[in-house]
């Protein structure tokens, strides 16, 4: 995305692709920072999962 960078014509290009797209993403993470604190956030996320997923699993409902 370009509008923060003032080039707003372009930035306005990038949406209009994201609104056409025939899959569009139910959310959208502009910019480098933000995609980096959000795959720093899923690996604390699958890290934490990975620890306690024993524990997760034995709570299953037995039929």
């Amino acid at each position: 995305m370009l509008i923060r960078t003032g080039k707003v014509d372009e930035g306005l290009t990038d949406f209009l692709a994201l609104v056409n797209a025939p899959k569009p993403p139910q959310r959208l993470a502009p910019g480098s920072d933000t995609v980096a604190r959000i795959e720093a956030k899923n690996r604390l996320v699958e890290a934490q999962l990975t620890e306690w997923k024993a524990l997760a699993q034995s709570t299953d409902f037995k039929v």
